[in-house]
């Protein structure tokens, strides 16, 4: 029956190219920043022909980011495999108490990107040619090692000059053929889009804006795949990450903590971090000016707040408690205290007390450290700072909020160069966007898209729940009928939101892993890499079951229980859906033999589908979801 052969897409992958079959291959990781699992499906796929190419000739899931959902700590999470706590990347905006130094996203120093190994890193200790464009972390020296290419940083270099230099590397990559195999040599290459998340601060997630810029970022991708040419194209494992998503701000959902009745008081605070999460330092007071650990005096320029970051663990606790009591929508910690689940403690840079809005929430109010105000707004002494309360450095990850003319009033702060933004009111309710909340909430999910010749290539959104306890990735939700181009949402922004819900997320450090199979990197901890030296500790890594979702049969770690049968949680369209037939080195070829395993599985499967926890089809039966 139609359902049966449904459910078969659903277990069996196509075969792959014969030339590719352990999956080895060159490799690109493209991260577009702030694509929120949920923005592929807010357009209809002939919107977005070449992001849905990637998802239909390879496979689609979503990522879980690390706390605090921030640019710089993810996309380190991401090449490292590791929590921000174990890289040391821990915001875009920290302070060392070590190093008696603070970290901005223009910091490219050795001594704060060293407490990680970047896979670019580890690659090239294989003697794996590696080349970035634009990755944070990237213009850095790591145990001696930089890429073998890269470029600083330029957001004035456009996407079609980043794309075209990107497109010659991969065709340089599968031009270089390993001489025992006659296959493309394994390279490493990555690439990064700052949009969405550039319109999605401004506009917010569910903006016309945000629609554009993903659409652009599309068009993009379309001209990186024309430019490497077919050929190049289908022998390259294409990996399309973000660092997180992005949640819509409100005037109604503004916490000020400088101005509450509980007597909190800021003055003597250090702020680090920004108004979705903040870390609190306490200065010293005049008796204290002179530590015993020997450090340099404090006075009205300096930050320098000893190896305990001016509180004793008594009183970190208690100013936490204090911020908690005052603010219904915050939650503060004592560092020490942060909840286990989001791996934000064993770290000098944290600061003693953690502060985190609910999702949707800003903080400002509290700008209060004024020689710091100075220095990075540039402000002319004459400038009352204790009548502009609000000109808060700490603010500055909503100043594209901002800049757009439209953000809570009490924000104002640098637009990340040094110009001040000014103070503006809402009058949308839903205006502008923030990030760096709680990683398990939905609006932090962020987009996984892979196809070549690792993966399966037969347009799988994987569906369920992997990694983290949440009820809400086991509820099926109402499926409406498929728009006329074929495609299994509608375009919506509330279509997009059930689809959110039920796409598989697993932990962002595992794409580390996923990058490595298919460079062949061999990182088992009991193994020696040809330097000489064990590969680098992990937080997460690939097993079995996530890896038999991911790849193609026959390749990779592929050893979980159930064989091959162990494919479960894969949607994939019916056999009328043409997309993508050609591409990944696979797919649906419409070959005899093709049809004979359709068949031949489909009996099987049928079988498995009676006992199954559940069977669900669309209104049209454009799409099967099987959960075995």
């Amino acid at each position: 029956t139609a359902a049966l052969a449904l459910a078969a897409f659903a277990v069996i992958g196509a075969a792959g190219a014969e030339d590719h079959h352990d999956g080895v291959a060159p490799t690109l990781l493209i991260s577009l920043d702030g694509f929120r699992a949920s923005y592929l499906d807010a357009q209809p796929e002939s919107a977005l022909p070449n992001l849905n190419a990637l998802w239909r000739e390879g496979v689609r899931a979503s990522l879980y980011p690390q706390f605090v959902s921030k640019t710089f700590p993810n996309h380190y999470s991401i090449v490292t495999g590791l929590n921000e706590e174990h890289h040391g990347i821990v915001a875009n905006h920290m302070w060392d108490p070590n190093l008696r130094a603070e970290f901005t996203m223009a910091s490219t120093g050795t001594e704060w990107w060293s407490e990680g190994e970047p896979i670019w890193v580890t690659a090239s200790r294989a003697d794996v040619r590696t080349k970035t464009y634009f990755w944070p972390g990237s213009e850095s020296v790591v145990n001696n090692r930089r890429p073998d290419v890269y470029f600083p940083y330029d957001p004035r270099t456009t996407f079609e000059e980043r794309v075209d230099v990107v497109a010659q590397w991969v065709r340089d990559a599968v031009a270089e053929t390993d001489p025992n195999t006659r296959r493309p040599s394994p390279a490493f290459m990555a690439l990064y889009f700052d949009e969405p998340d550039h319109a999605g601060h401004v506009h917010g997630p569910h903006s016309a804006q945000v629609k554009a810029a993903v659409r652009r970022v599309d068009v993009a991708l379309g001209r990186l795949r024309d430019a490497a040419g077919a050929d190049a194209w289908n022998r390259t494992n294409v990996v399309v990450v973000a660092d997180h998503g992005m949640a819509p701000l409100s005037p109604t959902r503004v916490v000020n903590l400088g101005d509450d009745a509980c007597g909190l008081n800021f003055t003597s605070l250090f702020v680090t971090g920004d108004g979705v999460a903040a870390h609190l330092w306490r200065r010293r007071g005049p008796a204290e000016q002179t530590p015993a650990d020997g450090s340099r005096p404090l006075d009205d320029s300096s930050d320098d707040f000893g190896a305990d970051g001016g509180f004793t663990i008594e009183e970190a606790r208690a100013m936490a408690r204090a911020v908690t009591a005052c603010h219904p929508n915050v939650t503060a910690w004592a560092r020490e205290d942060v909840p286990a689940r989001l791996r934000y403690s064993a770290n000098a840079r944290i600061g003693p007390v953690v502060v985190a809005a609910d999702v949707g929430y800003v903080m400002c109010g509290y700008g209060s450290f004024d020689a710091k105000a100075r220095r990075e707004l540039h402000l002319d002494p004459g400038v009352d700072l204790a009548a502009a309360r609000s000109l808060d450095p700490a603010n500055w990850a909503l100043a594209h909020v901002a800049d757009a003319g439209c953000a809570p009033a009490c924000v104002t702060g640098t637009n990340g160069v040094g110009q001040v933004s000014d103070t503006h009111s809402m009058s949308d309710v839903h205006c502008g966007g923030a990030h760096g909340y709680d990683n398990a909430s939905p609006e932090m999910r962020a987009v996984f898209l892979a196809r070549g010749p690792l993966f399966r290539s037969d347009g799988a959104r994987l569906v369920g729940e992997l990694g983290y306890e949440s009820s809400e990735a086991e509820a099926l939700v109402g499926d409406g009928a498929a728009t006329s181009d074929g495609s299994v949402h509608a375009g919506t922004t509330a279509d997009a939101e059930r689809w959110q819900s039920r796409t598989l997320a697993f932990d962002n450090v595992i794409v580390h892993s996923i990058v490595a199979a298919g460079l062949g990197l061999d990182l088992d901890p009991a193994s020696v890499m040809p330097d000489g030296a064990p590969p680098p500790r992990l937080d997460g890594v690939l097993d079995d079951e996530l890896a038999n979702l991911l790849f193609r049969d026959g390749v990779g770690v592929r050893s979980g229980p159930g064989g091959d049968g162990a494919k479960k949680g894969a949607l994939t369209p019916d056999e009328d859906d043409d997309e993508g037939e050609d591409g990944g080195g696979g797919g649906r070829d419409g070959t005899a033999a093709w049809v004979v395993a359709v068949g031949v599985v489909a009996i099987v499967v049928g079988a498995i589908v009676v006992g199954a926890r559940g069977y669900v089809r669309g209104g049209d039966a454009n799409f099967a979801y099987v959960k075995l």
